[in-house]
């Protein structure tokens, strides 16, 4: 049970044209759920799952002196269902001796979810489901890596929890090179 929580304001007109967001105070709110996370390594691989679910409830029961049509209900902007798992894989002295490359494979799933108070099929995100591939390698000398993601390889539809969309699929190149260690 939480009193007073600070959420963005979820407007149920239609703006097109809002450049900040403003903020409402919730006199009472409840989150029931649970998450889960399954770590496992062995050798050179680790297995990463968690999985969370909450419903978070407007308790307000009265507006005035007539019950909410918003009590009880999922607030808004806030996902309730989440899965995510990565998996690692670490092969040593392959290109080079004393060199390290990271195998990598993201997924993330993300429940459909309304954005403002009135349940409608035109605010509501749709099911998303991203995975990502990437590989680093650490060169002997452990001065120097290099990395490479490939995010949404599927290029499926991502939105925040406003319904915004996020980009597409995306390759990032990445060299981090380590002046001195501490």
């Amino acid at each position: 049970d939480t009193k007073d929580k600070i959420v963005a304001l979820s407007n149920d007109r239609p703006v097109n044209n809002i450049e900040t967001f403003p903020f409402e105070n919730l006199a009472a709110s409840q989150a029931i759920g649970f998450e889960a996370e399954m770590n496992y390594g062995f050798k050179n691989l680790d297995i990463r799952f968690n999985l969370s679910k909450f419903n978070s409830l407007f308790k307000s029961k009265f507006n005035g002196e007539k019950i909410s049509n918003r009590y009880n209900v999922q607030i808004p902007n806030e996902p309730f269902f989440t899965a995510n798992g990565n998996v690692q894989y670490t092969l040593k002295n392959l290109l080079q001796e004393k060199a390290i490359l990271n195998l990598f494979y993201y997924c993330g799933y993300v429940a459909p979810y309304n954005t403002i108070w009135v349940e409608s099929v035109n605010y509501m995100t749709p099911t998303q489901f991203i995975q990502d591939l990437g590989l680093s390698y650490i060169f002997p000398s452990k001065k120097i890596i290099m990395s490479f993601d490939a995010k949404n390889i599927f290029n499926r539809e991502a939105y925040d929890n406003f319904a915004a969309q996020k980009p597409g699929r995306a390759f990032y190149l990445k060299l981090n090179y380590t002046i001195n260690n501490f």
